[in-house]
């Protein structure tokens, strides 16, 4: 959706093109979007600790060309301290210890309190680990899609109701999978925009006529979005 539109605005910069103009609204909706996100990471960061938060709240900021929160470069901060620490202790450590001490992967996940699995048996569930509390990615797009409805209706004067916003999320992120999906199909490994080409090959190898068509492919799931009316 507004991340279709973020997409294209790179490959009309990557053309030394203007952001079309249809990308206006739906980039500024995005950022506004991406910085609730990041507002709700750091309040899920500051009880649960769980790295992820850290993590999403990172890639949504550059995502978004926001810029990163205290906490986060503090999270970070901290971490490099520890890992950078751990080596230290390595590197000082006496000959016949060394080799205890040679454990960057441990020191790493301590550093940034990445959570080893808990020991036991494995249950229906699994282990709890960082990813496990934090996996229902699902409903978590729901949620975001559902502020991001209520906030253009109230911008459109429309009453927000939060049964409908609920509705029209679900709908728009089955229609976003079966689109991905879709493209998928036509276009293989490739996936739904350029994106992989571009990280396999600089853009100035590939063609403006194919990048223009993949803007405008962008375009299409902006529409579909920015046309719903609130029931």
């Amino acid at each position: 959706m507004k991340s279709y539109a973020l997409q294209a605005v790179r490959l009309a910069a990557s053309l030394g093109e203007p952001a079309p103009e249809w990308t206006i609204s739906p980039v500024e909706a995005y950022r506004l979007e991406a910085r609730w996100v990041i507002e709700r990471c750091a309040e899920e960061y500051s009880w649960t600790q769980n790295p992820m938060c850290a993590v999403q709240a990172y890639l949504q900021a550059r995502s978004a060309g926001e810029p990163l929160p205290n906490w986060l470069l503090k999270y970070l901060d901290w971490g490099m301290m520890c890992f950078w620490d751990a080596f230290q202790t390595f590197m000082d450590a006496p000959a016949e210890e060394r080799q205890l001490k040679n454990r960057p992967s441990e020191a790493f996940t301590e550093a940034f309190g990445i959570n080893r699995p808990k020991s036991g048996p494995l249950t229906s569930k699994g282990r709890s680990t960082v990813w496990s509390r934090f996996a229902d990615l699902r409903w978590l797009t729901i949620g975001e899609t559902v502020v991001q409805i209520g906030a253009r209706w109230a911008k459109d004067g429309h009453p927000i109701k939060q049964i409908a916003a609920v509705k029209e999320a679900v709908d728009y992120t089955i229609a976003d999978v079966q689109l991905l999906k879709s493209r998928s199909r036509r276009r293989g490994a490739i996936g739904h925009c350029t994106s992989a080409a571009i990280r396999r090959r600089s853009p100035s190898c590939i063609s403006k006529s194919r990048l223009l068509s993949e803007i405008e492919t962008c375009r299409a799931p902006c529409r579909f979005v920015n046309n719903a009316e609130p029931s």
